[in-house]
């Protein structure tokens, strides 16, 4: 979990606990002020856009899902994962069958 995406759900817990019970209809509100607080990217219309983990594989997932070119360090490790996860599969299967 990236600190962004950690900070944000201790955000959206505190939240909750505190209006859960007093303001339920506020609690989108609540957690939007608390992102802009931790200092946060707060997008309108209820989605947040996380910065993308360039060079991993799901900084690949993150430009395939917005629709947008994926960079050459993205693309890599892509690739690596893949090949990696391929490898592991064809030694398993070479152990089964020994």
């Amino acid at each position: 979990m990236t600190p962004c995406q950690l900070a944000y759900s201790q955000a959206r817990i505190r939240a909750y606990t505190l209006f859960r019970q007093e303001q339920p209809e506020r609690f989108n509100e609540l957690v939007q002020q608390a992102r802009r607080d931790l200092g946060l990217p707060v997008a309108e219309g209820g989605r947040y856009i996380l910065p993308i983990d360039h060079g991993t594989e799901n900084g690949m997932r993150m430009h395939y899902r917005r629709k947008i070119p994926a960079c050459q360090p993205c693309r890599d490790a892509y690739n690596a994962a893949v090949r990696y996860r391929r490898q592991q599969a064809a030694a398993r299967k070479r152990k089964r069958t020994a």
